[in-house]
């Protein structure tokens, strides 16, 4: 009678042996119309209300797992929302492993607020649609898009990596909560876009970047320094099908030495025999990107410059490395005429092979610089105005790579034009900054000024893009006491440049 009268009911007993249990019984129906129950028996000490609660909880929480399809996450989190509380670790994930950060070691106090950690980011990596990011993370926003039907909250935005380098990255919020109760959870996870590559999109990338690897290095192979396989990229077109599949079946340190006693110039073989060493190659690129050596081929009296390249392909202990060998003979013999041939491969490194002006590597030495000083009080005006080209993608896509190679060195033509005495820097594809000091600081805004106007005019020209070059352009001030490091300037010049992209989108 008890349940038939009700959906389900409970009860605790005890048994023979004067064990209290905890009787549950369900009302339900079998296969052949007829009714009955289900009768569940566990100690008294079982609280079904709460794991019940905590399995809707996990079962829910496994769901936003797999919406958020955390492929390519390099941190991720559970909190709750409700509580504005961090509920779990937060997990970085450096080369396919799992490493929980010590947050405490920056500052903050457990549990740890999601509001103060969302602060944190905001004013340490965000450099793009910061108000987006910030109402997008906001408690209340989250919690109302949830209850609206929309549990899953994304947003991309132009950020500063760990290791420096601007790029794009993802924060996206995928909500959830249990049956039993009002609190509601989210799982946050932080992508970086530049990894972020599948399918068809994935291999054209691939595709692209083998063939500027390929324009530049003769020969390209990627290697697994666990198992020394080898894998060939590109090859020198004089090689023939026969030393093709030979060198195919070799593994690294073989194919290395090999490649040493076949080619290389005698004076150089014996430094370049310790690069057949996996562990060797570890220890150089353990706490950077790539290392570069430049070397001879030939005998005593005819031989040819080279330039040896190798580069990470993970962030933290060395894994892969891709392996690049490029003719530098042109290069090296007409710098020789001037300098020695160390100080000609250290100006190599810091121009920008293709537009000729200064590189990625020269503005971080001038950074480095120019910090010195602005701790020293050395330094009290400059300016940085950032650049980025328009249409790089498109060009590439419809004219070819010679066109946006095109455009990229009229941009950078322009620019000097414009800012004559200033040092001007490639720091990206499509990216470039001028550093303004002396006569061009003086007059910046009529700089800046005739800059827009000029590219106004291309604008109005119209396509192609690679003759009539479309530039977004930002400036910003040092502030003195304000400012400690030129990145300050940087991230405010930064911003101000995609505010004037957007304007210049808008137009169209």
């Amino acid at each position: 009678p008890l349940v038939t009268k009700n959906p389900s009911a409970t009860a605790i007993v005890t048994d023979k042996d004067n064990k209290k249990l905890y009787l549950s019984f369900s009302n339900t129906a079998f296969d052949d119309g007829s009714l009955g129950y289900i009768v569940n028996f566990r100690s008294a000490d079982f609280k079904c209300d709460e794991v019940d609660a905590e399995c809707s909880l996990l079962k829910n929480k496994a769901d936003a797992y797999r919406r958020a399809n955390y492929y390519c996450a390099y941190a991720y989190f559970d909190c709750n929302l409700s509580r504005d509380v961090i509920t779990s670790d937060i997990i970085e994930v450096i080369d396919s492993k799992e490493y929980p950060v010590d947050m405490t070691s920056r500052g903050f106090t457990k549990p740890i607020s999601f509001s103060k950690y969302n602060e944190w980011r905001l004013g340490r990596s965000v450099l793009s649609n910061r108000d987006e990011y910030k109402e997008m993370c906001d408690t209340t926003n989250l919690i109302n898009n949830f209850r609206a039907g929309k549990p899953d909250q994304e947003i991309m935005f132009r950020a500063r990596s760990t290791s420096g380098f601007l790029t794009w990255q993802q924060q996206g919020f995928y909500m959830y909560k249990s049956e039993f109760s009002d609190d509601i959870y989210a799982l946050c996870v932080l992508r970086d876009l530049a990894f972020k590559v599948e399918g068809e999109e994935k291999s054209k990338r691939n595709e692209e970047i083998m063939k500027i690897l390929a324009d530049e290095y003769s020969t390209v192979i990627y290697v697994d320094l666990d198992t020394e396989i080898a894998s060939f990229v590109s090859l020198p077109s004089f090689t023939d099908k026969g030393m093709r599949d030979m060198l195919k079946q070799m593994k690294y340190p073989e194919l290395w030495n090999y490649y040493i006693n076949k080619r290389v110039h005698n004076s150089d073989a014996k430094n370049l025999e310790k690069f057949s060493d996996k562990e060797y190659l570890k220890s150089l690129i353990r706490e950077k990107k790539s290392y570069s050596y430049i070397y001879r081929m030939g005998d005593e009296t005819n031989y040819q410059y080279y330039e040896l390249k190798i580069v990470k392909t993970t962030v933290g202990e060395p894994k892969y490395i891709v392996v690049g060998i490029a003719d530098k003979d042109d290069a090296i013999k007409t710098q020789q005429e001037h300098q020695r041939q160390l100080e000609s491969a250290l100006t190599l490194a810091q121009m920008d092979s293709l537009t000729g002006i200064r590189n990625r590597t020269a503005y971080v030495i001038m950074e480095d610089r120019f910090n010195k000083e602005i701790a020293d009080g050395k330094v009290s005006e400059f300016a940085i105005v950032m650049f980025d080209a328009n249409g790089l993608k498109i060009t590439n896509d419809m004219h070819g790579h010679e066109k946006g190679n095109t455009l990229l060195k009229n941009t950078s033509a322009l620019i000097c034009d414009h800012f004559k005495h200033s040092m001007v820097y490639r720091v990206g594809g499509d990216e470039f900054v001028a550093v303004l000091i002396g006569k061009d600081y003086k007059d910046r805004d009529k700089l800046l000024s005739g800059f827009r106007a000029k590219i106004d005019k291309n604008i109005e020209k119209g396509e192609p893009l690679y003759e009539n070059v479309s530039v977004a352009s930002g400036m910003a001030v040092f502030e003195p006491g304000s400012d400690n490091y030129v990145e300050d300037v940087f991230k405010r010049a930064d911003s101000l440049m995609y505010e004037n992209k957007k304007e210049i989108k808008s137009r169209k």
